[in-house]
């Protein structure tokens, strides 16, 4: 399924997520229950949305992988209203990722996760 023209994000299965970061249950310690997966062509920028419950708020991670190959968390942001809002704000956030050289490694290391 694509679902941005601009970057070739696509929407990916539970499986392949925890085939591309196997942190995904630590990961979800921080997020709670992931609910939707993305990535784009290469598998070097993941993306997943998670649904509180209890709260119903949306809320979105980017994973993006550092020059050596690994994994890491570069955007978490909570609390949103709307699940099309969360999903929008995912999608520009992948985007940016793909082109942006900007460090992720303050994100992974403030909330301990690093994909092995």
């Amino acid at each position: 399924m694509q679902t941005s023209q601009k970057t070739h994000l696509r929407k990916i299965s539970r499986t392949e997520f925890d085939k591309l970061f196997p942190n995904r249950p630590r990961l979800e310690a921080y997020t709670g229950e992931l609910v939707e997966w993305f990535a784009n062509e290469a598998n070097n920028t993941l993306g997943a949305i998670d649904h509180e419950q209890e709260t119903g708020t949306w809320s979105y991670v980017v994973m993006k992988k550092n020059p050596e190959g690994v994994l890491q968390v570069s955007e978490l942001n909570e609390n949103m209203v709307s699940r099309p809002a969360a999903e929008a704000e995912l999608f520009r956030k992948m985007e940016a990722a793909q082109t942006s050289k900007r460090r992720s490694e303050s994100v992974a290391d403030s909330i301990g996760l690093l994909a092995d």
